[in-house]
Order: C-alpha cells, then sequence, then structure tokens
C-alpha cells in the first residue's frame, strides 16, 4: 500500500530584488523545487540524495504541509494531504532531522520528553504514560530506568533513537529528507 505519494511537487521562492527592483515591478523567483514525483510504500524508506542547498529538506517540508507548496499533489495513505488537520497529521506523520542531538532539549529528560509527546497526542492506549514511555524506551534498547537521564548522559546514537521515539511515540510513519538512523545504536538499527 502507498503510504506516502508526491506528484509534480513544486516550491518557489520570491527573493528580494532590493527597493529598486519592487519599485519597477521586477521580481526574482528560485525554484527550490521544481516538479518532483516520488511515492513510498509502508516499510519502505526512500532517501533523497542530492549537494547542499538543492531542495532535499524543502521538498520533505512541502510534502508534509509544513511550508506551503507552490504546486503539486501529496496523498498521505490514500487521502490528499490537504484533508488533514495540521494536529492529525502531525500524529501520523513527523519529521526526523540528521542531526537530531541538537533537537533534544537539554534541561529536559530524556522520558518527559517523549512522555510530553505521548500526552500531546493522547497515545497512552490503555496504559499510564509512564508505562508507554518505558515501552519505547525498551524499543530502542533503552532502560526505562534511563529515562530520568538528561541527553547530555548519552552518547549521539542513543539520543537518536530517543528523538526519534518522542517524534514517533504513537505513529507508525515517520519522514526525513536526511539520515535520521545516521549514528543509532546496533539495537536501534536491528528495530527499525
Amino acid at each position: 500500500m502507498t503510504l506516502l505519494e508526491v506528484e509534480n511537487l513544486k516550491k518557489h521562492f520570491a527573493q528580494n530584488t532590493g527597493l529598486l527592483g519592487e519599485l519597477l515591478g521586477r521580481t526574482k523567483t528560485v525554484q527550490a523545487v521544481d516538479g518532483i514525483d516520488f511515492s513510498v510504500d509502508e516499510g519502505e524508506a526512500l532517501t533523497l540524495v542530492g549537494e547542499s542547498g538543492c531542495g532535499k529538506s524543502t521538498a520533505a517540508l512541502a510534502a508534509l504541509d509544513h511550508i506551503p507548496r507552490t504546486a503539486g499533489t501529496v496523498r498521505f495513505d490514500g487521502r490528499d494531504i490537504e484533508s488533514y488537520s495540521r494536529k492529525r497529521l502531525r500524529s501520523e506523520a513527523q519529521m526526523m532531522y540528521q542531526d537530531q542531538q541538537r533537537t533534544l532539549n537539554p534541561r529536559i529528560r530524556i522520558g518527559d520528553a517523549i512522555a510530553e509527546a505521548i500526552r500531546h497526542h493522547g497515545t497512552a492506549g490503555d496504559r499510564t504514560v509512564d508505562e508507554r514511555v518505558s515501552e519505547l524506551l525498551s524499543e530502542v534498547g533503552i532502560s526505562p530506568g534511563d529515562a530520568n537521564k538528561y541527553p547530555s548522559d548519552f552518547s549521539g546514537g542513543r539520543n537518536s533513537g530517543f528523538r526519534w521515539r518522542e517524534a514517533s511515540p504513537s505513529t507508525r510513519d515517520s519522514w526525513s529528507p536526511t539520515n535520521p538512523s545516521r549514528g543509532w545504536t546496533s539495537p536501534c538499527r536491528r528495530r527499525y
């Protein structure tokens, strides 16, 4: 089953032409993404490869409606992405970045960060939030007793696993413009 389908995705940015250009009605457009197509089936992974600044992250942001598209159609789980509320879409698919270490708040314990996401999305189910945090930490090979530690207490690979679980405590789907598993510990890679 196709999970994410993108057709003719375009994202263009207006470039500042200065006061004179504005007065004369001159506009300049940067075509960051210009008509790409791709699809991702459930259980598959897709990697966008290209030079720095070529539009990989812009394509991901536009595909998941974090920034408006100039043109194109995006369907998620068979539905037009426009039909999803922002909250529903964020609970179904989330961005994950290559440098996940910088996305963790150094002042918040790992367990509290994951618990916050669970509470926000209401995904504890019939378990307590703490039970769900312990379950998710175990899934990435981390002892539930480590929930009270700070990101700085762990290696970068383990922090990547935490960030992944914080980003997707309820979702089967994650979208990454780069390589979210770079630096993951072996248990994380085997599991996901």
